[in-house]
């Protein structure tokens, strides 16, 4: 199923045929939670609205993928290794304000293409390099 614009989908039921020939529909009778908060709830069996079958459909939004290339099968601990991520967007939408957070900024870089020629990361170096 694939939306065609944004907005709600109600999943009401399912439809399909039976070898190419029988037609078959079922709709579904989906009951939320029993409500049992007060006397007259309980006494007269009434149920929430079920909405696990609304779907809201979204408009195209980016989609990132992300590689770690150099990164070692093993490393001892405390070990420092360069390896570079790559961010990719795959998706139909261009990407804005992209954040990317770190526990340890002290031992993160970020650079361009140029700078992977190096042989340390200038945030490595220290001032004076």
């Amino acid at each position: 199923m694939k939306a065609l614009r944004e907005g709600w989908v109600h999943v009401l039921g399912v439809r399909w045929k039976l070898g190419g020939v029988v037609k078959c529909v079922h709709h579904f009778k989906l009951k939320g939670r029993r409500l049992n908060a007060s006397l007259s709830e309980r006494t007269s069996k009434k149920y929430l609205c079920d909405e696990r079958l609304h779907m809201r459909a979204v408009p195209a939004m980016p989609r990132l993928a992300v590689q770690l290339h150099g990164m070692p099968a093993s490393a001892l601990h405390g070990e420092m290794v360069r390896c570079t991520l790559e961010v990719l967007n795959t998706g139909s939408r261009p990407v804005r304000r992209l954040h990317l957070a770190c526990s340890q900024p002290s031992f993160f870089s970020v650079g361009s293409q140029d700078d992977l020629q190096q042989h340390y990361p200038a945030a490595l170096l220290g001032e004076g390099g």
